[in-house]
């Protein structure tokens, strides 16, 4: 099986409180948005065996014109898609965070912050 980012944001759906999350394209007319993207980024060393496919996302959380509350959801999220054990179509999975904690991107334009988590998901074949 090969993991999608469909997949991981049908996976973050079941899981991330939030009555946006998105695919591929950042919804900026909403203030409290989440949107997955297949990484840019190559996979980092691999951590778990060859039967297990891996998958790089960058989830991206925009959160309010207020730091702390924006820093408080980002925090949120990543507790609810890092380190976790789940099931996709049947088939173990596994999140692993590439950072230690949510990356600041700061704010965009209109002056809502954004954080960036990068994740790879590895999941049975």
């Amino acid at each position: 099986m090969i993991l999608t980012t469909t997949m991981v944001k049908n996976w973050m759906k079941s899981v991330v409180t939030t009555q946006s999350i998105t695919m591929g394209k950042l919804d900026r007319t909403k203030e409290q948005t989440v949107c997955v993207y297949g990484s840019r980024s190559s996979s980092p060393a691999r951590l778990f065996p060859a039967s297990y496919d891996d998958k790089t996302v960058q989830v991206i959380v925009r959160w309010t014109h207020d730091s702390e509350l924006a820093e408080t959801k980002a925090a949120e999220v990543y507790g609810q898609i890092a380190n976790q054990a789940f099931q996709v179509q049947g088939k173990a999975a596994r999140s692993i965070p590439v950072y230690d904690e949510p990356i600041s991107l700061g704010t965009d334009e209109k002056g809502v912050y954004e954080y960036s988590i990068d994740l790879t998901i590895y999941c049975e074949r």
